[in-house]
C-alpha cells in the first residue's frame, strides 16, 4: 500500500512547494521597499555614506539596529548578518527616542 502511494504522488507538488518558498524569500527581502518605500532608501543611503551613529544589538534575535541621522528624524536599518530585514524612518527628532524605541524592541547592548 505504501508503495501505491508513493508511485501516485504527483511530481509537480514538491515543484509548487519550492517556488511558495522562493516567493516568500523574495518577498521577505523586499519587505523594507514595500512597506517604506523611498523612506528605505533614504536609510540605505544614508549608511552607504557615513557609518551609523550608533548601533545596538538584539541578545535574543541576534539582530544588529542601525541608527542614521535622516534630515529632520532619523532612519535605522536592522540587519542579520550581512542581510538587511528592514530599513524604516522613525520619526524621533533625538537620539534619546529611538534609543529608547529600539530598547522597548528588545534590543538593548550598543556596539561600539
Amino acid at each position: 500500500m505504501t508503495l501505491a502511494l508513493n508511485q501516485s504522488r504527483n511530481p509537480i507538488i514538491p515543484a509548487i512547494l519550492c517556488a511558495f518558498i522562493v516567493m516568500l524569500a523574495l518577498m521577505y527581502g523586499s519587505h523594507a521597499l514595500l512597506q517604506h518605500g523611498t523612506q528605505a532608501e533614504a536609510v540605505r543611503k544614508c549608511l552607504e555614506n557615513q557609518p551609523p551613529v550608533m548601533q545596538l544589538l538584539n541578545p535574543v534575535t541576534g539582530r544588529v539596529a542601525k541608527i542614521c541621522p535622516l534630515k529632520e528624524h532619523f532612519g535605522i536599518q536592522i540587519v542579520d548578518g550581512n542581510r538587511e530585514v528592514t530599513s524604516f524612518p522613525n520619526k524621533n527628532h533625538l537620539l534619546d527616542g529611538v534609543i529608547k524605541y529600539l530598547r522597548n524592541k528588545g534590543y538593548s547592548v550598543v556596539i561600539p
